[in-house]
């Protein structure tokens, strides 16, 4: 079985932002977690770097508070989308660039975030010593990811048996990586993925997990999909 969070499963996603980026509204509706990372950390006067940033999602909301935002992307066609979202926002800066090669000097960010990026490091270790390189003295880290125990992981287990823990396992896998932070501290919130039709619910989970966890969507008509989240939140 493939791992079901790995960027191979979003990649016809990736390849059509203008489908993508609606689908991060509803992801999450509420905007639990851009509001939890504005009660964590005052971001004025702030430069901020944003890893596997997307289409914006939390780029473009921060660049109103913080001093300057720094946008990295891998994939070619989210950048040029972004690219023409933020053409008219002056304190972001869009680049193409993956986690294990940040094309930034050290001690270069106040803040780095990494928002549902985790799954697609693909070195781990590499990427980590890359984000506390260009992390700046008492800087703040926030890893954000899916906690597992929740809607999110029972579809991922009906396509992929196999997968049990895997995002218990990539949390400890941060925490690993954050040995030597002064201050390490998670906070776990409960978000709904919550989709406009069952139709869409349908197409969506059938890209991003599978046919049987679609064929589950559509039989419980879930509209609303709890996907628990953790926000790890470390100070160098």
């Amino acid at each position: 079985m493939a791992d079901l969070s790995t960027f191979e499963e979003w990649k016809s996603i990736y390849k059509k932002p203008e489908r993508y980026d609606p689908l991060t509204k509803w992801l999450d509706p509420t905007e639990i977690e851009l509001k939890t990372i504005l009660n964590l950390i005052d971001l004025k006067d702030k430069t901020i770097l944003d890893v596997g940033a997307g289409t914006g999602r939390l780029a473009i909301p921060i660049s109103e508070i913080a001093k300057k935002v720094c946008a990295i992307e891998p994939h070619e066609d989210m950048i040029n989308y972004m690219e023409k979202k933020v053409v008219e926002i002056e304190n972001i800066e869009v680049k193409r660039a993956s986690a294990e090669d940040i094309p930034y000097p050290d001690d270069f960010f106040d803040v780095v975030i990494c928002s549902w990026v985790i799954q697609h490091f693909k070195d781990f270790k590499k990427s980590f010593s890359e984000i506390k390189r260009v992390l700046n003295k008492n800087g703040i880290l926030l890893v954000v990811y899916n906690n597992g125990d929740d809607d999110w992981e029972k579809l991922t287990l009906i396509e992929d048996p196999n997968s049990k823990g895997i995002f218990q396992k990539r949390y400890k896998n941060v925490l690993k990586e954050l040995k030597g932070f002064q201050t390490v501290k998670t906070k776990v919130l409960d978000s709904f993925i919550t989709f406009p039709n069952i139709q869409i619910a349908e197409k969506i989970i059938r890209e991003t997990r599978g046919l049987e966890a679609a064929k589950y969507v559509r039989e419980n008509n879930m509209l609303k999909i709890l996907n628990k989240m953790f926000i790890v939140y470390a100070k160098k």
